[in-house]
């Protein structure tokens, strides 16, 4: 090879030119683009999850007050976190539908009224109402109450009309069906502690009170009445006055058996409640005048029981009315005290009169 055909070594182009260390440089530049973005990733995932932990677990602070929300049949779940957003229970829906889901109760939602109240967590709502731990109104109506009593006690509630409520005890072909012979469905609301949902109107109401009171009516109780020869709507009326009478328990077989006395011979009952009973807003005490009041019920003029009750009875007096004492007497006085003075005759009674209303 001739001279000129030597290579010249200084100016040829070492292998690799240079784009290894580029590409060398492109795959470090990203993974490290790789490592931040995963970074990235788990920071904005573990802040997800501290804010999802402490959402779920501490109090809503939007629940500023007890707030009533009616949860309707047929919604679905999304329609409810709207519905709670909307009232001010929940700040954070798509956080609380996500609960719901991890939890699988988004079709466990039952319907009805819930109270929600501050300091609620978002886990004890959904756990609220997916238990149905709807909100009752709790209506406690005593021994005694007549039907004007228990409609101003449940309109108080301030859920209810009285005149509503009055309207339904005193509808007449409920009472039909009853075989009550009187319009009023007085006597047959049975006096207890009942638990009420929003939902319910006055007519429910009134049923759920019929119904507890039927099952007053045992076998038993039937029976004895049938011995008396009195009606079951007789038996409720003669409780309903001894119920008036007294409060004390231990007193009202003796009552009922004044009363029983006087029916057999044919006396006037003169029971002063029965005199006053149609008058809503009677706050007595019970003067001459309304024992002259002109009224079907008044004991002072007409012979016999009432047309019926004049309030509604409980257990206690249902069993007086069913086991009169047997006893002569044939009068009695209140002495002052809750209790009562018997007496077996007239003058004795006056004497009782002249005693106990002058000490009183």
């Amino acid at each position: 090879m001739s001279e000129d055909a030597t290579p010249d070594l200084a100016t040829q182009t070492p292998p690799g030119d240079g784009s290894a260390g580029r590409a060398g440089a492109g795959r470090s530049s990203r993974l490290i683009l790789l490592i931040v973005a995963t970074l990235l990733i788990t920071v904005g995932f573990l802040l997800f999850i501290k804010t999802y932990h402490d959402y779920v677990h501490s109090p809503d602070p939007i629940i500023s007050e007890a707030t009533l929300v009616r949860i309707k049949p047929g919604m679905s779940f999304r329609q409810i976190a709207e519905l709670l957003t909307d009232q001010g229970v929940i700040s954070n829906p798509g956080l609380f539908r996500l609960l719901a889901h991890q939890k699988g109760v988004t079709t466990r939602i039952q319907a009805g009224e819930y109270t929600f109240k501050p300091g609620f967590t978002p886990l004890q709502i959904l756990d609220i109402s997916s238990r149905g731990d709807v909100t009752f109104w709790k209506l406690a109506v005593p021994e005694g109450f007549d039907v004007y009593d228990i409609a101003r006690r449940l309109s108080a509630l301030g859920n209810w009309s009285e005149e509503r409520f009055l309207a339904a005890a005193e509808d007449r072909d409920k009472a039909a069906t009853l075989g009550v012979p009187v319009e009023s469905l007085e006597g047959y609301l049975f006096p207890a502690v009942y638990e009420l949902r929003l939902s319910m109107t006055e007519e429910q109401i009134i049923n759920l009170m019929i119904r507890r009171g039927q099952a007053e009516k045992t076998e038993q109780r039937a029976a004895k009445a049938e011995e008396l020869g009195l009606t079951w709507h007789q038996v409720l009326t003669l409780a309903s006055m001894i119920e008036k009478e007294t409060p004390a328990k231990d007193e009202m077989p003796t009552i009922s058996g004044v009363f029983s006395n006087r029916l057999d011979k044919n006396m006037l009952l003169q029971s002063d409640p029965t005199a006053v009973y149609g008058l809503p807003d009677f706050k007595g005490p019970i003067k001459k005048k309304d024992l002259e009041r002109k009224s079907p019920y008044n004991t002072y003029l007409h012979k016999g029981l009432p047309p019926g009750p004049i309030c509604n009875p409980g257990t206690e007096a249902i069993d007086a009315a069913l086991n009169p004492a047997d006893t002569e007497y044939l009068y009695f006085v209140a002495s002052g005290d809750g209790r009562h003075v018997f007496s077996k005759t007239y003058s004795g009674h006056m004497k009782n009169i002249r005693k106990y209303r002058k000490n009183n």
